[in-house]
């Protein structure tokens, strides 16, 4: 048996609060948030090659990746950018404090993690506790968790294409946005607050003590 991730989710409750400083700080129009290392293999490239068709109906959208940065990585994405002309699309802040984190997690229209190698991320929690709509590509262990239309979207091969359709898709329908949000928010608190997790502990722990 597997015991996955959790996350606190008091900490998530004060969120709205926050949105009131968004334009404060720069963010006009749609957030598109990446929380991770900023590395070759999450695949943060296809987002930004995904940008030129998704500013074309949202001018002011921007793609926030909040993370340290791997390997040069940053330095890269942002040349790539740069060459597609929506540099000013692209927004990186390095790692951040808790706090900053809170904030950006309350500002975020849509959370993506387009890394087709992801286990249970705990920023895939804390953006479903944040009730934040989720685009996710394919793998096993994100498709164990969630289902397609119903508490996310999941990219069957990440490409661009793919990916500027789901986010304009998103945008665009504030039902379907509405309907992802909260279901991934009730299936966190069904399975993956830290109570959960420690229930589900105690529970193997119990089996292996009683035999049972």
């Amino acid at each position: 048996m597997i015991i996955e991730n959790g996350v606190d989710i008091t900490k998530y409750k004060e969120l709205p609060k926050f949105k009131m400083t968004k334009k404060k700080h720069g963010f006009f129009g749609p957030v598109l948030l990446y929380v991770g290392r900023i590395a070759w293999h999450k695949s943060l490239e296809k987002v930004i090659e995904a940008l030129p068709s998704i500013t074309k109906g949202f001018p002011s959208a921007k793609f926030l990746m909040v993370g340290p940065d791997c390997a040069n990585g940053s330095t890269n994405l942002l040349r790539l950018a740069k060459k597609l002309r929506v540099e000013d699309s692209v927004v990186m802040t390095g790692r951040v404090s808790e706090s900053q984190l809170h904030f950006y997690y309350s500002i975020a229209d849509v959370f993506i993690l387009p890394s087709l190698y992801e286990g249970l991320s705990l920023s895939m929690l804390e953006a479903m506790a944040s009730k934040i709509p989720l685009i996710m590509c394919s793998s096993a262990e994100v498709s164990d968790v969630l289902t397609h239309g119903e508490d996310a979207l999941i990219l069957k091969d990440g490409t661009n294409d793919e990916i500027s359709g789901s986010v304009n898709l998103l945008l665009n329908q504030s039902g379907l946005r509405e309907k992802l949000r909260q279901n991934a928010y009730g299936l966190v608190l069904r399975k993956y607050t830290w109570k959960a997790v420690v229930d589900k502990l105690e529970s193997i722990y119990e089996e292996l003590v009683t035999g049972n």
